[in-house]
């Protein structure tokens, strides 16, 4: 009889703590973004006294190829490729290319860049069309 109960309390005890460590409850999921995992280049860039990092820093705009875009919610990201099929992921703000072109805005059949003059002042607005 008590080795019976001592079982009954032990599975219950186990099935509490098995459901407090859930990993798949949706109440206690902690969202992570990620940078993801392909193969990013990135250097660090001076451009207007704010420091940047420029994606696919050496390699040209013209070279790079749009292969995609993903939204999760309201985040969006471009998906570039290069010669060397290696995947770039960037997003809103983020700066792209050795012309270091700023990504102003995402849709989803074309991005607009916006690339500044090298004495920081305004510069030309690039519409990409995908």
């Amino acid at each position: 009889m008590k080795s019976r109960l001592l079982l009954i309390l032990l599975c219950t005890v186990n099935s509490l703590w098995a459901q407090e460590n859930d990993p798949f409850d949706k109440n206690r999921r902690q969202y992570i973004v990620q940078s993801g995992h392909v193969d990013v280049v990135e250097a660090t860039v001076q451009q207007c006294s704010v420091q940047q990092h420029v994606v696919a820093k050496e390699i040209a705009f013209n070279q790079l190829k749009i292969i995609g875009m993903l939204q999760h919610k309201e985040h969006k990201q471009v998906l570039f490729a290069d010669e060397n099929q290696r995947v770039f992921s960037v997003g809103v703000g983020q700066l792209v290319a050795q012309e270091g072109l700023e990504i102003s805005q995402i849709g989803r059949q074309e991005i607009l860049l916006f690339g500044r003059e090298d004495d920081c002042s305004a510069g030309e607005v690039i519409s990409v069309k995908f």
